[in-house]
C-alpha cells in the first residue's frame, strides 16, 4: 500500500499525564460504585476511558500505518494479549464465587453474561436481559455488568483499523472530512436516540468519545502553545472533568451531559501533547496526573476495573451493608489483587509469551467459552451450584397462578373494566367465588397466601387488584394517580353491592398513602387521615352489603436489604443478616397498623390477617424461611414473590388456621 501522502508524525512517545488520568477514570468509577457523594456521577470515568482509548489505539494504528508495517491480523493479535489474560483470570475467579455464592436461577443467568463477556457482546446481552437498563436497583447484583464497556470497545474496533485504513489511501482533506461524517454521524444517533439503554450500551451511540480521542491523533506536532497557555487549558480541562463526576444525573445519562467527561478529558490529553518540551509541559498536570501514586494506579487501572465490580455486586448480593472502613478495604484489597494480577498475570502473558494468533483465541476464548455453554447445556432448569433452594423456579415469580396476561392486576381497558372472573379465579377450583380479593400491588402479591387459606376451607375468590389504588370510599376522595384508584374503587362498590360476597378482602402498601388529596380532609402533615376515613367508609359498605371485611396487615418494607439475604450457604456460615429489626418494622408501620387495629375495635366483625406473625418474632422480621425467599428481586422489596406468598400461608394456615372457616 502507498502511504507516501499519509506519513504520521506520532505524539504517543510515552506521555505520563494519560496514565493519570486513567487513574483518576477507575477512582472515579470505583468510588461511583461505593456511593461516594463526591463522585456520585463517577460513572462517566467510563466515558473517559474511551477517550483515552480512542487516541491511543488509533495513534498506534496511524503510526504502522505510516511506517507501512501495519496488520489487520497483527492488531487483534495485541488487542487479545492486552485485554484476554487479565479478563480471563477475573471471569475464573468470579465464577468460582458464583458458584458458591449465587443461587441457582441467579448462576444460570450469570454462566451466560460470562459467555457474553468472553466473546465481547456483554453490552448486548445486559441491554436485552435487563432492558432497565444498568442503574435500575436490579442490576447491583450482576457481577459481569461492568464489562459492557468492554464490549462496546472491541465492536468499535472490529470497524475503526478498516476505516483508518480507507482514510490512508485518501487526500488529507478527504480523510478529515471522512473522519468528522463519521463523527457527526455517531453523536448524531447518540442524541437523538429515544432508548435510554440503547444508547448507553451501544458501540454505534458510544463511538463518538472514541472519535473525539483519535481526533488528538491529528494534532502534528509542529506547532507548539506557550505554558501560560497550556495552563489555563489543563486548569479548565481538569475542571470539567471534575464537574462532570459531580453534577452529571444519571437519569439524563447519557445525553447532552457526555459531553461534559468527554470534552475535559480531551482537552487535559491535548495540553500534554501541545507542550513542546518538558520546561512547557504544564505544572497542575504534573502536579496531579505525573505524580508516582497516580501513574502507578494509573498503569493498575485496567485490571482494578475489572476487579472491583464482583466484590462490591457480590457484597450487594449477600446484603452486607457497606461502612466507610468497608469501603476503604474493598479499594484496599481491589489494587492489591490488581497489583498481583498485573504483575503476574498482565505483564508477562502480554509481553513474555509469544504464540499464534489462533492458539491466543483458542486458549483465551474459545475454550473457556465451550466449557461454560457446556455447563450450561448441561443444566438447562437451572439447578445447580453451591446452593440448592427450594422451590427455586418460583423465588422470583410475582404473579404465580394468575399469570400476568389474566390482567388480574393493571388489565386492559382501565379503571372502568374488571378482569374477567374466570380467568382471576383462586381457591377451590369448582367453587363460585364467595370471596373478593381487592387492593394494590400487595393485594396481589398476597395472591399465594390466600389461595393456600382458601383451599384449606373449600372456598374461592375473585382477585380485582390495580397498582396503587386501595379500596377506599368517600365523597372527597380525589385520584392521586393516573390510573384512577377513584372510579376503580366505585367499579368495586358495584361489584359487591351486585354479587353479595360472604368475605371481601382488603389489602394495600398502606404506608405509600401518607396524604391522598380529598376535598374534604385536609392531610398536609402526612398523618394518613384520608387513608383511615376512604377505609372506615369502605369496611363500613362491604358491611352494609352483608359481607364481613377482612383487612390485611402490610409486610415489612425490606428496601434497605437484598432479598438474597441469608438464602446461601455462604450467608448462613457468615452469620449475614437475613432480617430487619422487629423493632424497625414497628416504627415504620404504627400508624397504619393502628388504623387497622382501630377499626378492628369499632367494628367487631372485622377479621384481620397478620402475616408477620409468622415472618416475625419479637427480635427480627425475616426475609426467607425453609430456603424460600419472601421477597422479590425487583429493587423494590415490599412485594412477596409467589412462592413467599405461598409459604407464609402454610406457615399461618398450619399456626392459626384458616380465618375462611
Amino acid at each position: 500500500m502507498n502511504t507516501d501522502s499519509f506519513k504520521y508524525k506520532t505524539t504517543i512517545s510515552y506521555k505520563p499525564h494519560i496514565d493519570g488520568l486513567r487513574a483518576l477514570a477507575v477512582l472515579s468509577v470505583i468510588l461511583y460504585h461505593l456511593n461516594f457523594y463526591l463522585f456520585r456521577s463517577g460513572f462517566v470515568g467510563v466515558d473517559i476511558f474511551f477517550v483515552i482509548s480512542g487516541f491511543l489505539i488509533t495513534a498506534n494504528i496511524l503510526k504502522e500505518i505510516s511506517n507501512g508495517t501495519f496488520t489487520i491480523k497483527i492488531f487483534y493479535l495485541k488487542r487479545m494479549r492486552r485485554i484476554f489474560p487479565t479478563l480471563l483470570f477475573v471471569i475464573i475467579l468470579t465464577t468460582a464465587a458464583a458458584y458458591i455464592i449465587l443461587l441457582p436461577e441467579d448462576l444460570f443467568k450469570y454462566l451466560s453474561s460470562a459467555v457474553s463477556t468472553l466473546l465481547y457482546f456483554s453490552n448486548v446481552f445486559f441491554y436485552h436481559f435487563y432492558p432497565s437498563g444498568y442503574f435500575s436497583p436490579r442490576t447491583d447484583v450482576l457481577p459481569l455488568l461492568h464489562t459492557w464497556s468492554l464490549g462496546v470497545e472491541e465492536q468499535f474496533y472490529i470497524v475503526w483499523p478498516f476505516v483508518l485504513l480507507l482514510a490512508a489511501r485518501l487526500p488529507i482533506r478527504e480523510k478529515v472530512f471522512a473522519f468528522f461524517v463519521l463523527f457527526s454521524i455517531s453523536t448524531g444517533l447518540f442524541l437523538h436516540l429515544h432508548s435510554h439503554s440503547l444508547v448507553f450500551y451501544m458501540p454505534f451511540t458510544r463511538a463518538w468519545e472514541f472519535l473525539c480521542g483519535a481526533l488528538l491523533c491529528y494534532w502534528n506536532g509542529k506547532v507548539f502553545f506557550p505554558k501560560w497557555l497550556l495552563e489555563i487549558l489543563s486548569i479548565i480541562g481538569i475542571a470539567v472533568v471534575a464537574l462532570s463526576i459531580m453534577i452529571v444525573s444519571a437519569n439524563k445519562y447519557p445525553g447532552f451531559d457526555s459531553i461534559l467527561p468527554v470534552l475535559g478529558a480531551a482537552i487535559i490529553i491535548f495540553s500534554g501533547l501541545a507542550a513542546k518540551d518538558q520546561e512547557t509541559f504544564p505544572s497542575i498536570l504534573k502536579w496531579v496526573f505525573c505524580n508516582p501514586i497516580a501513574i502507578v494506579l494509573g498503569v493498575l487501572s485496567y485490571a482494578a476495573y475489572l476487579i472491583h465490580w464482583p466484590i462490591i455486586a457480590y457484597l450487594n448480593y449477600l446484603g452486607i451493608r457497606f461502612t466507610h472502613h468497608m469501603d476503604v478495604l474493598i479499594i484496599a484489597v481491589t489494587f492489591f489483587l490488581a497489583f498481583i494480577v498485573n504483575k503476574l498475570i498482565e505483564q508477562p502473558l502480554r509481553y513474555g509469551l509469544k504464540i499464534s494468533f489462533f492458539k491466543t483465541f483458542l486458549i483465551y476464548s474459545l475454550l473457556p467459552v465451550c466449557i461454560i455453554a457446556c455447563f450450561l447445556l448441561a443444566n438447562k432448569a437451572g439447578y445447580h451450584g453451591y446452593n440448592k433452594v427450594r422451590n427455586s423456579a418460583e423465588a422470583n415469580q410475582y404473579y404465580g397462578i394468575l399469570k400476568q396476561s389474566y390482567g388480574c392486576i393493571d388489565g386492559k381497558g382501565g379503571s372502568a373494566v374488571l378482569p374477567d372472573a374466570k380467568l382471576c379465579h383462586i381457591g377451590s377450583d369448582k367453587k363460585k367465588a364467595s370471596v373478593l380479593v381487592v387492593g394494590d400491588s400487595h393485594a396481589m402479591a398476597y395472591v399465594g397466601m390466600l389461595n393456600v387459606m382458601l383451599k384449606k376451607s373449600a372456598r374461592s375468590a375473585y382477585v380485582v387488584t390495580n397498582s396503587g389504588s386501595p379500596f377506599l370510599l368517600g365523597a372527597g376522595i380525589q385520584s392521586w394517580r393516573n390510573n384512577n384508584p377513584v372510579l376503580r374503587s366505585k367499579r368495586i362498590a358495584a361489584l359487591i353491592k351486585h354479587n353479595k360476597y360472604k368475605y371481601v378482602v382488603m389489602a394495600g402498601f398502606w404506608n405509600y398513602y401518607p396524604n391522598i388529596p380529598s376535598n374534604t380532609i385536609s392531610d398536609t402533615h402526612h398523618n394518613f387521615l384520608v387513608l383511615q376515613s376512604g377505609l372506615d367508609n369502605a369496611v363500613r359498605f362491604v358491611m352494609s352489603n352483608g359481607a364481613i371485611p377482612v383487612l390485611i396487615y402490610d409486610t415489612p418494607e425490606t428496601f434497605n436489604l437484598s432479598r438474597y439475604s441469608g438464602l446461601s450457604k455462604l450467608s448462613r456460615v457468615l452469620n449475614l443478616p437475613a432480617h430487619n429489626p422487629y423493632s424497625s418494622y414497628i416504627n415504620s408501620q404504627m400508624r397504619v397498623n393502628n388504623i387497622i387495629g382501630s377499626l378492628k375495635d369499632k367494628y367487631p366483625s372485622v377479621i384481620t390477617i397478620n402475616p408477620n406473625k409468622v415472618i416475625c418474632d419479637n427480635k427480627y422480621c425475616y426475609l426467607s424461611r425453609n430456603g424460600v425467599p419472601f421477597y422479590m428481586s425487583d429493587g423494590f422489596n415490599s412485594h412477596l414473590s409467589y412462592a413467599g406468598s405461598t409459604l407464609i400461608g402454610h406457615l399461618y394456615v398450619n399456626k392459626y388456621g384458616s380465618i375462611f372457616d
